[in-house]
């Protein structure tokens, strides 16, 4: 039996933040586990507003790869009490259709103090 496809979605724009850290560290973590755990990172991508850029370059391999994974590990900054854009509309692109729902997946969220805890629950 293969290892199970985790995709690891870095949704930063910035290369040296918290939430790229956590997703170098989620993808090590991950392979240690026999997990075949691949990194997206969105940001080459220049994802626009959605659907505007429904032909952006790459998107269309990005959101192949996203919905053949068996599971997802979804990394964002945390920017005004909410998940990055980036993330948002690659999510709206990603799950336009039926093919990638209904998966396993896990946050996770760089944020600068406590109240800022519970900005991905919308």
């Amino acid at each position: 039996m293969s290892s199970p496809t985790v995709v690891v979605v870095s949704s930063s724009l910035s290369q040296h933040s918290r939430s790229r850290i956590m997703t170098r560290y989620a993808v090590e973590s991950l392979a240690t586990q026999d997990i075949d755990a691949q990194l997206l990172d969105l940001a080459p991508l220049e994802i626009g507003a959605y659907p505007a850029s429904a032909h952006a370059p790459g998107l269309l391999a990005a959101t192949q790869q996203f919905n053949a994974a068996h599971g997802w590990v979804l990394a964002s900054p945390i920017y005004n009490f909410g998940a990055s854009a980036v993330l948002l509309n690659f999510l709206h692109y990603a799950l336009d259709s039926d093919f990638g729902r209904w998966k396993p997946f896990v946050l996770l969220a760089s944020m600068g103090g406590q109240r800022s805890a519970l900005a991905l629950d919308h």
